[in-house]
């Protein structure tokens, strides 16, 4: 038998029903985001390389896909910074340490932008001063060209990379 102090009002069955309805119905959504996401990705990738090709050689276009897989490279500076602080970070907030999450976000957050500046430097640095074309074996884009777009991915993947959206 219930004792009156176990029972259930009303309203808190209703609301334990609400909310595994809204949790299922968030779960769905987000799956379905996530295989709408995939499919435009291949979407996109059957789409875009055919369109490259189009206006580019198969030459320029492979050299362009090394220089992007060069800078891909560079997302390894996160020495999986982003994992750590975010399991520290939900840690911090689901035992409300709200003074622990705040401190461990500056904390994270210092440590991307001194990252990022640090190796926006260093990619500006060799950009400028080395033959980055000649050393990757470039020769259908220019050497100036070359080097812009490979300073431009890094330092927009070293930028994007605390807000999580490190893809090249």
């Amino acid at each position: 038998m219930v004792q009156p102090s176990e029972a259930l009002s009303r309203s808190q069955v209703e609301r334990k029903v609400v909310s595994r309805r809204t949790m299922s119905g968030r779960l769905v959504r987000s799956v379905s985001a996530l295989g709408f996401a995939q499919i435009f990705n291949i979407a996109s990738n059957l789409i875009l390389v055919p369109l490259y090709l189009s206006f580019w050689k198969a030459e320029r276009y492979g050299e362009w896909i090394a220089l992007s897989a060069l800078v891909a490279y560079l997302s390894t500076a996160d020495f999986g910074m982003n994992s750590a602080a975010s399991n520290a970070l939900l840690t911090a907030y689901s035992r409300k340490d709200y003074s622990k999450y705040r401190s461990l976000q500056a904390s994270s957050m210092a440590f991307y932008i001194a990252v990022a500046a640090a190796v926006t430097l260093a990619v500006s640095v060799i950009c400028i001063s080395c033959p980055t074309a000649e050393w990757l074996g470039v020769s259908h884009i220019e050497r100036g060209t070359a080097a812009a777009v490979v300073w431009l991915l890094a330092v927009r993947l070293m930028w994007s990379m605390q807000i999580g959206r490190a893809h090249v």
